[in-house]
């Protein structure tokens, strides 16, 4: 080996070190490195840890899809942590790496599907009372039809109703604790979610064009 070849090498090595180190010490600002990196390069692969996080949201997935699965034909008192595990098909480590209970499944799907909501809002999200924003809002609940029948069923709707007013107080711009305008967003959704829960029992539900109609001319005077 020349004098030469034995520099690349020992440089190679370090820089890996450094690239390696890096990561360790800061995973988010790596990820958003190795994405410049890779755009505009055809060919490339995820880096590892895309892989890794895409591989953990198959699991997190598998255990929510368990655990509701079992609230279909028990309570969750009655649900342990090794029968969504043996259900999902995954590892106790893999579980307690995303959650810290089994309550904590549920709170954590809405809360996600929630962020979602928000995150991809293409729209003033703060106006909560608009026809956009309804109508948006029901596509959501149909499109989760089946978690929210299944937290519903299950006796989790005043949790879900909980969830969606702290979500709808957080979007809904300046607002002071004390502001009666809060009272507002609890009226609305408190008939938006006994609307759309014996919506989503339906057989066959309305178009969601109907729906948004309906409640909006009964909420007029809400605003």
């Amino acid at each position: 080996m020349t004098f030469v070849t034995t520099v690349q090498c020992v440089s190679k090595a370090i820089l890996l070190y450094h690239i390696h180190h890096y990561t360790m010490k800061n995973p988010k600002s790596a990820i958003r490195f190795f994405h410049a990196d890779f755009q505009g390069k055809k060919g490339t692969h995820p880096t590892v840890m895309d892989k890794r996080k895409e591989a953990n949201n198959r699991v997190k997935k598998a255990i929510t899809d368990a655990t509701f699965d079992l609230l279909r034909t028990m309570p969750l008192s009655d649900i342990t942590i090794t029968s969504i595990i043996q259900k999902a098909g995954v590892a106790r480590v893999s579980f307690y790496r995303n959650y810290s209970s089994k309550e904590e499944v549920l709170v954590r799907l809405v809360r996600d599907i929630l962020d979602d909501f928000r995150d991809n809002a293409d729209y003033n999200i703060s106006d909560i009372y608009s026809r956009h924003h309804v109508h948006r809002t029901l596509s959501y609940f149909y499109e989760y039809r089946s978690y929210v029948l299944n937290l519903v069923n299950s006796g989790y709707s005043t949790m879900l109703v909980s969830e969606l007013n702290a979500f709808h107080e957080s979007i809904a711009g300046d607002m002071s604790f004390h502001s009666t305008e809060r009272y507002k967003i609890y009226i609305y959704m408190g008939a938006l979610c006994n609307m759309i829960f014996h919506w989503l029992r339906s057989d066959e539900p309305e178009p969601i064009d109907d729906m948004v109609d309906v409640l909006l001319a009964n909420l007029s005077n809400t605003k």
